[in-house]
């Protein structure tokens, strides 16, 4: 869809925009589904700018984990679990500690930070042993429409963003 495209430009100007961009040597991301910002720009502006690129891919899915791996390349993405497009298995494991910036898919934030996921828990979990870290600075990425001004509810698990950007434009999130 054209307007899809022309949004997730916009969107990754607005991060490019950020000074923690500019300053990031190495990045974690998603790899969009059609419920969520097409990320495609923002891997390929990571890529062309030298920044090594960390992506997921389901570890369990009993245990509802992710591991992280290092990705030079969109022809090492794979179909994987939950019909996503994942890392190749045989590909450079790694962990969050090694990013300076990770980018959290959502499919609702609000201004402080909350985000509504997909139910599973994996980024939750994945971004526990951070909650307390400014790096990796956590950026949610969605569509203007789902960014709610009312305080979504949090569970005790959930980890929350240090920024949001939209097509918009991005802010830091409110948390205090």
């Amino acid at each position: 869809m054209p307007e899809r495209a022309a949004a997730s430009r916009a969107l990754f100007e607005h991060v490019r925009a950020q000074p923690w961009w500019s300053a990031a040597e190495s990045l974690a991301a998603f790899v969009g589904t059609a419920e969520e910002v097409d990320t495609t720009p923002l891997l390929e502006g990571a890529w062309a700018a030298g920044k090594r690129v960390w992506l997921p891919r389901v570890a369990s899915r009993h245990a509802r984990t992710l591991a992280w791996v290092r990705v030079d390349d969109p022809a090492a993405l794979v179909p994987g679990a939950f019909g996503l497009l994942e890392p190749r298995p045989d590909g450079r494991p790694g962990t969050l500690a090694e990013v300076d910036v990770v980018f959290v898919p959502g499919l609702a934030f609000d201004r402080r930070g909350g985000r509504l996921g997909m139910g599973g828990g994996f980024y939750d979990r994945a971004l526990e042993p951070w909650r307390e870290t400014e790096r990796p600075l956590r950026v949610g990425l969605c569509a203007t429409p789902f960014v709610m001004e009312e305080e979504l509810p949090a569970a005790l698990h959930d980890v929350p963003m240090h920024w949001l950007v939209t097509e918009r434009g991005g802010e830091p999130c409110g948390r205090g």
